[in-house]
This record gives structure tokens, sequence and C-alpha cells, in this order.
């Protein structure tokens, strides 16, 4: 859905802002644009007329709910997931083309994803020891080790009550070496593909 669209619908919640999406303040929508995006959402099937809203409207509105009672969320590849509870999450999706979109989803099969578009950083080794962690900075991190997009990712945790919690991350191999990097803290961790998949689930909080 496109962001007005987003907007029209928000609206039969609180029309408070979402988190990561551009704040609803700067764009306000005249009465005539809402009608005409209303024409639209009638057309997709969400509204029944410009005060009803059809099952699917109102599941979507349903998944918007959620998404902003979320008292944690995940940053991970491009996408945003408010997490709901220890299994349960709403994945926002964004790009030009397709615009908004909210999904809810199984929070541990979010790692099951990460492991088939990341094999070779997650699988399991035979030595599943901890090894080395050092203090480097962001530019140094760069210059040292070969970070390739395919074999890479960043996972942030927001803590909305607890911002002492966040966290944020790059997960890497470099040399046939596994690693996380610590953006916060500036530490660099060696571990063992199974080593990185048990902080992930400490990060998405399933066990």
């Amino acid at each position: 859905m496109t962001f007005s669209e987003l907007y029209v619908l928000n609206s039969a919640l609180d029309g408070n802002d979402i988190y990561a999406i551009p704040s609803f303040s700067k764009k306000r929508l005249s009465k005539v644009e809402t009608e005409i995006v209303k024409d639209v959402l009638i057309q997709k099937g969400y509204l029944e007329n410009y005060n009803t809203v059809t099952t699917i409207g109102a599941g979507e509105i349903g998944k918007i709910k959620y998404f902003k009672e979320a008292k944690r969320y995940i940053h991970l590849l491009d996408l945003t997931i408010g997490c709901i509870d220890e299994k349960n999450g709403i994945l926002l999706k964004h790009s030009k083309e397709e615009g908004y979109s909210f999904l809810a989803i199984n929070l541990k099969e979010s790692i099951q994803v990460l492991e088939e578009l990341f094999p070779q950083l997650l699988e399991e080794d035979k030595d599943t020891s901890s090894k080395n962690d050092s203090l480097i900075n962001t530019r140094d991190l760069l210059n040292q080790y070969e970070i390739n997009a395919k074999t890479s990712f960043t996972i942030q945790t927001k803590y909305l009550t607890n911002q002492e919690k966040n966290t944020k991350e790059l997960f890497f191999i470099s040399n046939d070496k596994r690693y996380y990097y610590d953006c916060k803290d500036s530490l660099l961790h060696e571990r063992s593909g199974e080593e990185l998949k048990k902080i992930l689930k400490e990060r998405l909080e399933v066990y």
C-alpha cells in the first residue's frame, strides 16, 4: 500500500505516527485527497464505503495496530519486525515498487530464513568454541576485513522502554572465519556458526 493509503487506514486507529515510517504529521491529507485515497481502498477491497471497513481492511488495520503496540523492534536486512510476544511478530516491508506491507510472522521462522539466506555464515562447525575478541573501530574494520554483502547482514534491536538494551551488530564472514561486530561498543567477536545462531536467537528472544 502507498503512504497515503496507510495514512487513511491508520486514521481508523489513533492516527499517530508508526515506528520506522515517515511522520504522518508532515503530510496531512485534505478532505478531497482523503476521499480519493478511500476510493482506491474501496477498489482494493479494504473499505466497503467511506465509513466502513471490509474484513480484509479490518485484518490489515489489526496488523498495523499490533505493530504500533510492539515494545521492541528489530531491524533486519531491509525489514522491520514489531515483536508482539516471544513467538509472534509483525513484519513491515517497504519498497518503492510495492509500498508498505504488514505480515504476521513466527519469530522462530526468522532464524530459519536467515539460515537459508546465509548458509555459510550460520552453518554448524566442528569447532563450536568461542574464539578471539578484539576492540576495533568501524573504519579499521572495513579496511582490515573483506566484507561481502552476500555473506553479511546487520541486525539492530530497539527497545522503546529501555534504550540501554538496544543493540546493533554486523554478522559476516571474512577469510573463512565467522564474526559479529558490536557497533555500539566497537568490539569484534570471532565465533562459530552455531554460536552466531545462538546470539541471533537472543536478539529475537526465541529459544
